[in-house]
């Protein structure tokens, strides 16, 4: 299994040997459902604010955006 958010270089043969699978980001409610699971003890309005902001970043033109529910995740600790 090989996994790429599109920066790695592939070669040619590699790539016809692979089959594709693309997976989109949660939705929000999903979102905060695994963020609630992994940080039981958060506030619920900073759980919310934070996959807000990881939305909101997600759709601006940016190098690079948040990935996976691990960058919500990541404000917990500074939120508590």
């Amino acid at each position: 299994m090989l996994t790429s958010n599109a920066t790695r270089e592939l070669s040619d043969a590699l790539r016809r040997r692979c089959l594709y699978h693309y997976l989109d980001y949660p939705d929000a409610a999903r979102e905060i459902a695994i963020v609630k699971s992994t940080l039981p003890d958060a506030e619920s309005r900073l759980v919310e604010e934070a996959v807000a902001f990881v939305q909101r970043l997600r759709k601006e033109d940016l190098q690079k955006t948040p990935g996976s529910p691990r960058r919500s995740i990541g404000f917990g600790p500074c939120t508590s």
